[in-house]
């Protein structure tokens, strides 16, 4: 999977997005309170209108990924299917493997004199 410039764009896009979400929640909050406070014949049609829009907002926060778990989503899968880094891992595995046994070797061979 290649990752473009778009999708850096929207994996940044998506914290603003979550923010924008607070934003509303906050001003939903607001806007019920004012209609109650305003309102003497208090109509509860705004008022569901306004409940609605909270909801969604709370929702949509809810819903939403953060920057940091969008990208996770997106560049671990992509590292970890890459042939190429699978490939230098294993060489890498194999050397270290080797390294060790060598040391033990030399270790073993410098107690026995």
């Amino acid at each position: 999977m290649e990752i473009s410039a778009v999708t850096i764009y929207l994996i940044n896009l998506c914290d603003n997005l979550r923010t924008i979400a607070v934003i509303c929640a906050i001003l939903s909050v607001i806007g019920m309170v004012m209609l109650s406070i305003t309102e003497r014949d208090f109509d509860f049609v705004w008022v569901k209108r306004v409940g609605v829009g909270f909801a969604v907002s709370l929702f949509f926060f809810a819903v939403l990924p953060s920057q940091r778990t969008l990208a996770a989503m997106i560049v671990i899968p992509a590292i970890t299917n890459n042939e190429q880094l699978q490939k230098i891992s294993k060489n890498v595995l194999i050397w270290a493997e080797n390294y060790i046994h060598e040391h033990l070797e030399e270790q073993k061979w410098r107690e026995a004199k």
